[in-house]
């Protein structure tokens, strides 16, 4: 419910056949939340490490490799692609960015 200011009451958040009334479980909720989020976070930071070692040996070693083999007509390198670019960005929360402190998470972490 909106109140007359426009703030939000008090929040109760549902599961499917449960219900989370109380802070305390609403605080251990959001904990195990932010701890799954944590936790894909880490996955996705091993991933891009991975992926960009993979790039520079792709770049540094397999090209030029292709390119010489090339060059001696032995097969054509210029059928070797680059893959495609990643281009999706990983968005950052408010709290785990840098950009800003935000007091009313900070309680629940």
């Amino acid at each position: 419910m909106v109140d007359e200011q426009g703030d939000l009451g008090p929040v109760v958040l549902e599961v499917p056949g449960e219900h989370y009334g109380s802070a305390a479980s609403n605080s251990r909720l959001i904990a195990k939340f932010a701890e799954h989020l944590t936790n894909s976070g880490q996955g996705l930071e091993r991933a891009a490490k991975a992926h960009n070692e993979a790039v520079g040996s792709f770049e540094g070693r397999i090209l030029p490799t292709a390119r010489r083999v090339a060059e001696q007509g032995v097969a054509d390198g210029a059928s070797i692609a680059a893959p495609a670019a990643v281009e999706t960005q990983i968005r950052q929360t408010a709290a785990g960015n840098g950009t800003g402190s935000r007091p009313e998470l900070d309680a629940v972490s």
